[in-house]
């Protein structure tokens, strides 16, 4: 067997020892409500060690779901081949996570409340998502070399991450990693960089246009935003989208009409905006643009068009 799928089995109390399978490289397991422990039978009966082929591992919706405990003697040598782990809405849990996980790629775990996560040594692991989690804990200073993207959220406690945990990512999706920013050289390779979610932030660094390799910029979702950058934004950018009043409307004093490379722009969700651009009407949008799209303007009644010197506020 090389595939098993168990979905919606509400009754299953235990699951039998499927690390018994040589060849399962895919396990998935869905919708299991009864399942309280996954204990020493799920591993068990192997010949020499449990899931010696297993590549990717999925637990979605197991509601009662407490804790996951392991064989002591094969502790080392269980899943070292797996590539994906994936734990979502399981908002009992509580127990630990594999410890040992050298094959390991990506790692996405959302929704689960109660599980303080510790992330070990991962020498191979490229992706990391981590949502709705009591705390997140880097508990080693090595072995995130290949790490690229990030995507956190919801997190009550964030613990001992390092500056070699964030270096050499080209993707983030995360507010809480905001105040690292400051220290521009551990992003110089970042190429997205989607921010929300944090409402304790109240400036953007003014080193923010430092970020030369930056290409794509999402940031939403700030109402207690109060300060920008002098310098502008990144120089680079192809792709920005701002959301809420305190961003959009100090939208040219930002620099975005100096940013030669911009193709895509989207501003959302301005509530007391009448014009757009509503500032430095005599600025126009670079040349270089291809898309535009004005998003959740609810009193919006003028659009520049700004496609000569003599150009005038149009109705919407």
């Amino acid at each position: 067997m090389v595939h098993l799928d168990l979905d919606n089995c509400q009754r299953c109390i235990t699951l039998p020892p499927l690390g018994q399978f040589p060849s399962l490289k895919d396990l998935c397991i869905r919708s299991l409500y009864a399942v309280k422990s996954l204990g020493l039978e799920f591993f068990r009966d192997a010949v020499s060690e449990p899931f010696p082929a297993l590549e990717t591992l999925e637990f979605e919706d197991l509601r009662e779901w407490k804790d996951w405990k392991f064989p002591l003697d094969v502790a080392n040598a269980i899943f070292h081949r797996l590539c994906k782990l994936t734990i979502t809405s399981c908002p009992k849990l509580a127990g630990k996570l594999p410890s040992h996980l050298p094959s390991l790629e990506k790692l996405v775990l959302y929704r689960c409340q109660q599980l303080v996560v510790l992330i070990p040594s991962l020498p191979m692991l490229n992706g990391l998502m981590i949502c709705g989690y009591k705390e997140l804990v880097q508990t080693s200073t090595i072995g995130f070399s290949k790490l690229d993207r990030m995507e956190l959220s919801n997190i009550s406690k964030l613990t001992c991450l390092t500056e070699g945990f964030m270096q050499g990512l080209t993707e983030v999706v995360s507010g809480l990693l905001f105040p690292f920013l400051k220290k521009v050289s551990l992003f110089a390779k970042l190429r997205l960089l989607f921010i929300s979610c944090f409402e304790k932030l109240e400036a953007l660094p003014n080193c923010f246009h430092k970020l030369a390799s930056l290409r794509r910029l999402f940031i939403a979702g700030y109402p207690n935003i109060i300060s920008f950058p002098e310098e502008g934004l990144p120089p680079n950018l192809t792709t920005l989208e701002l959301g809420g009043t305190n961003i959009c409307k100090p939208i040219f004093k930002w620099g975005v009409h100096k940013l030669s490379s911009l193709e895509e722009l989207t501003v959302c969700r301005c509530q007391d905006v009448e014009s757009f651009p509503q500032e430095e009407i005599g600025m126009k949008l670079s040349s270089s643009l291809t898309q535009l799209m004005i998003e959740n303007f609810p009193n919006l009644r003028y659009l520049y068009t700004g496609a000569s010197d003599t150009s005038t506020l149009w109705p919407a």
